[in-house]
């Protein structure tokens, strides 16, 4: 089987998404996922219109004050900003469970597995867990390339660090079906960093769609990142056989 490259990682989020129009018996899973992100989503929108919309009121209510006025727009847009964020954070780790359990469902129908949910509570915590050293690890690689500053290569430090963002998105997805086989934290990014080119085209992808289409591309997104698994496992498997 031929090894995806960059441009084969690039097209697997829309094939995860053919793969799940296409099988019902993961709609629950899918479902599940999008309601958990609708009502987060919600939440936030509601504490950021709060925060954009009160800021009239302050501006106003003892006459016009543009330093007042400047620290709140820009407290506004941080608060929106910050929202994205933690739409993204804790979104995948409420929406998790679910989703580990559809790529389990998903992998044992394909003959790669057994279908052993673990309860979405010790899921969640264990996504609780990865997701915030995850995190930990993006910002601490993302201020070591900060040092790109103090070299003559400065000016290639935002391809650098686009790099490192793309690869991590990447990793969020890519960590279900590695989840599933029982790979633990570095073992996953150890996989990750032996496939770079199709990690990175799923994760260029993914960088530019999903803030875009959120969580309505989540369960899409994760069913890719199986196939992409799937694919990258069984081209290494036949590179490996001997010749007959």
């Amino acid at each position: 089987m031929k090894r995806p490259g960059f441009f084969d990682g690039m097209g697997y989020p829309f094939r995860g998404l053919k793969h799940l129009l296409a099988h019902r018996e993961l709609w629950s899973y899918a479902v599940k996922s999008l309601i958990v992100g609708l009502v987060l989503f919600m939440v936030l929108a509601g504490i950021a219109g709060a925060l954009v919309f009160g800021i009239p009121g302050r501006l106003f209510s003892d006459g016009l004050n543009w330093r007042t006025g400047f620290l709140g727009c820009a407290a506004g847009f941080l608060g929106i900003v910050g929202g994205i964020v933690l739409f993204a954070l804790i979104g995948n780790i409420l929406a998790g469970p679910f989703l580990e359990a559809m790529t389990e469902r998903m992998m044992a129908d394909a003959g790669r597995g057994r279908k052993t949910p673990r309860g979405y509570w010790a899921a969640f915590w264990a996504g609780l867990v990865d997701q915030g050293v995850r995190f930990l690890l993006f910002l601490a690689v993302q201020a070591g390339l900060l040092g790109a500053y103090l070299t003559p290569g400065a000016f290639l430090h935002p391809l650098a660090a686009y790099g490192v963002a793309v690869f991590f998105v990447a990793l969020e997805h890519l960590e279900y079906p590695l989840v599933a086989r029982g790979l633990r934290f570095f073992a996953r990014i150890e996989w990750a960093l032996r496939n770079p080119a199709p990690a990175l085209g799923f994760g260029t992808t993914l960088f530019f769609v999903m803030p875009v289409a959120g969580f309505l591309l989540l369960p899409a997104a994760v069913c890719g990142a199986a196939l992409l698994e799937g694919d990258l496992e069984k081209a290494t498997s036949s590179s490996e056989a001997p010749a007959s």
